[in-house]
C-alpha cells in the first residue's frame, strides 16, 4: 500500500535507552562504569536504582503539599 505524503519523514540521531543492573557500590567500579557510560554516544545507560530514584523524585514533586492545620485557640486566647 503506497502512501502519498507531501513531506518525506526522516529520523536523525535516534538515541537508545538501556536500563540495566544496579549502580556499583565500590568506588573503583563506579568510576569505571561512569567512564564506560559517558563514552557511549547514542545510548543512554540508566541503572534500575537510578530509574527508581528519578521516579520517586517525580512522584514526590507531583504529590499535593500537606495543608498546615491552624493551631487550636485556647479559651483564654479568644478575643471575645
Amino acid at each position: 500500500m503506497a502512501y502519498d505524503l507531501e513531506e518525506r519523514v526522516h529520523t536523525h540521531a535516534v538515541a537508545a535507552i538501556v536500563i540495566i543492573g544496579r549502580t556499583p557500590i565500590e568506588e573503583n567500579k563506579q568510576r569505571a562504569f561512569e567512564q564506560y557510560r559517558n563514552g557511549l554516544k547514542v545510548v543512554l545507560v540508566v541503572t534500575f536504582d537510578e530509574l527508581q530514584a528519578r521516579l520517586e523524585s517525580i512522584h514526590q514533586a507531583l504529590m499535593p503539599k500537606p495543608q498546615d492545620e491552624p493551631e487550636p485557640i485556647e479559651g483564654e486566647d479568644l478575643p471575645f
